[in-house]
């Protein structure tokens, strides 16, 4: 069994927070996914942290209209393992090809009223196995240098995209292009609708600092989109809510906070690292074995949440991270930045000088949570 003891006995506790980050975690999980969400419960959920310093919540939909029998089973669920947050949704909704980009806008929404306190507002896919000791960890860290309480911060899994704001299709890029949307292969699909390239966190695992969750829930761009989606959207193929959200925080940037929320335009950007994050999941759906993590990883992507909780108990090992940035973050820290991290930031840096910088706006900050191990 997963415990709090037999982990800080393995040493995951042994460079943790001398306070630990306090956590509200939002789990988008399909009504169905029964024996996914189970499978959390009776592995990495069964952590003493659970419920002290971790909120979790399995965020389920239900429809308004012709979900009786289902809002009878969610509730019944609800009541047995006091993790679930019910949210009804609208006869139009498309679950389906909605469903994702309207979990995440709606979880936000309460979640900034049901855990006020919390420094963090997170989200998780419910495919995701998380290793609780070594995450709080980087988020305690992440604390103590950035100050989430009042200061937008978003850490997870970088990637770069360009999106469609009419079609809500992305374009995933495999670094920052500045021609990308001009002559590059986003341009040519989306023409003048291209917006991009931005960076953006993978859905399988984002963290927000509160107050930039408040920012996103009050956002007026936000709720716009969430409408135009639900009420003239209608295709096949999923709306992704990781890169709608980066596609948001872009334009809070390009056209000025007012539009996306105060807050959500001077965002400090923080990677994890290759060795602490584990993406089991390919675009076509192949899945790759847990056994492949590095004993670092303390989220792990896959279906098979099994495989995952029997890989981290027999191979994990605490990250040691530390926070390299582009800008000094606090009184006497250095700006030295390991080189393959000063790549990255390379990036970045060309992102943010692509953009516009009225005077009210700070630069773009970019840090990597890199391991010392």
């Amino acid at each position: 069994m997963l415990t709090d003891s037999l982990l800080e006995q393995n040493g995951m506790r042994s460079a943790g927070p001398a306070r630990a980050a306090t956590i509200a975690l939002g789990i988008a999980s399909a009504f169905e996914n029964i024996e996914r969400r189970n499978a959390a419960r009776e592995t990495w959920m069964r952590l003493q942290s659970v419920g002290r310093t971790l909120h979790v919540r399995f965020v389920l939909r239900v429809p308004t209209v012709g979900g009786t029998s289902a809002l009878r089973t969610a509730r019944l669920e609800r009541n047995i393992h006091k993790d679930v947050l019910i949210v009804r949704v609208s006869p139009g909704v498309i679950d389906a090809l909605h469903g994702r980009l309207l979990t995440l806008h709606l979880w936000l929404q309460r979640a900034v009223v049901l855990f006020r306190r919390c420094a963090w507002i997170c989200k998780a896919d419910d495919d995701a196995y998380i290793v609780v000791p070594s995450y709080a960890q980087q988020l305690g860290l992440m604390s103590r240098a950035l100050s989430p309480h009042n200061r937008s911060i978003i850490h997870g899994w970088l990637g770069w995209s360009a999106w469609d704001p009419f079609s809500f299709m992305p374009e995933i890029a495999s670094s920052f292009d500045g021609d990308f949307c001009k002559t590059g292969r986003a341009g040519l699909l989306f023409g003048d609708r291209c917006r991009g390239p931005f960076p953006f966190v993978s859905g399988w695992l984002i963290s927000l600092s509160s107050h930039l969750a408040r920012a996103l829930a009050a956002s007026a761009a936000a709720a716009h989109d969430v409408h135009t989606m639900t009420g003239h959207l209608n295709r096949s193929w999923i709306v992704l809510e990781d890169v709608w959200l980066g596609y948001l925080l872009h334009e809070a940037r390009r056209i000025g906070p007012d539009a996306v929320g105060e807050g959500a335009a001077d965002v400090v950007w923080v990677g994890a690292e290759h060795g602490n994050v584990f993406n089991g999941v390919s675009s076509s759906r192949v899945f790759a074995s847990p056994d492949l993590a590095y004993p670092t990883t303390y989220v792990y992507h896959h279906p098979a949440l099994a495989l995952s909780h029997a890989h981290a108990m027999r191979a994990h090992k605490p990250p040691r991270p530390a926070l390299q940035c582009t800008r000094q973050q606090s009184a006497g820290e250095g700006l030295q930045m390991a080189p393959w991290v000063r790549s990255l930031a390379n990036g970045f840096e060309a992102y943010a000088r692509a953009q516009p910088e009225p005077p009210e706006h700070t630069p773009i900050v970019y840090c990597m949570m890199v391991d010392l191990t």
